[in-house]
């Protein structure tokens, strides 16, 4: 499904008025499930060539923004698994969807200092069956992110691009952190540190794919 929509708005303290285009993709499982990756990859690129470039380029001279769906790669298009550069993101997605049930579960029963046993299982198959419909990849300075909820990139500008396999890819990354840890000792982690992104992010091994990042980016 495609929606365009299109903005005036006058720069503060300028005399004319600035035209922002912003074009969004949202492509959703339940509304492409008959179509291939590589058919989505093609809906994206329709997308761009069906905009007048000569509209496009007027507007830019005028200092309009242009934003365009994400262009993936083999492994981002067809992989089964979270592309590597995105386990981050995806290890934060998951650490902020768990600590926000934690959260909600205190929350309802204020006097008890731990939830039950059953209870934190329940809170984990609840996240690692979720179907991620708010989640996508956003290009945001030439940089593909994961973007939706409680990410950092929630809120900076671009288009993202949902459905397909990125549901799967976190399903499937929450229910690695269960198979490494099992659900009990992720809720102690949990209870150490209320984010838990230095738990299950920051650690070693599986635990630690934003340590890895970062040590990528500091070389």
């Amino acid at each position: 499904m495609f929606k365009m929509k299109t903005m005036e708005f006058r720069g503060h303290g300028l005399s004319c008025i600035k035209t922002l285009v912003v074009v969004f993709l949202v492509v959703l499982n339940h509304t492409c499930a008959d179509e291939t990756d590589n058919e989505k990859e093609n809906i994206a690129q329709a997308m761009k060539s069906t905009i007048d470039q000569q509209g496009l380029d007027d507007l830019e001279k005028e200092g309009a923004i242009r934003y365009m769906p994400p262009v993936m790669d083999e492994e981002e298009s067809h992989s089964i698994h979270m592309p590597k550069k995105l386990r981050c993101d995806g290890c934060k997605i998951i650490a902020y969807q768990l600590a926000t049930r934690f959260n909600k579960a205190h929350e309802r029963r204020p006097s008890m200092k731990s939830l039950t046993e059953s209870e934190v299982i329940d809170i984990l198959d609840d996240v690692c069956s979720d179907d991620y419909d708010s989640y996508g990849v956003k290009e945001i300075d030439g940089v593909k992110r994961l973007t939706g909820p409680g990410t950092e990139t929630a809120d900076a500008p671009g288009i993202m691009q949902g459905g397909g396999r990125w549901p799967n890819r976190l399903r499937g990354m929450c229910n690695a952190y269960v198979g490494e840890l099992e659900e009990f000792p992720i809720y102690q982690g949990y209870l150490q540190d209320k984010t838990l992104i230095r738990f299950l992010c920051e650690g070693e091994g599986i635990l630690g794919e934003c340590l890895k990042n970062k040590g990528k980016e500091e070389l």
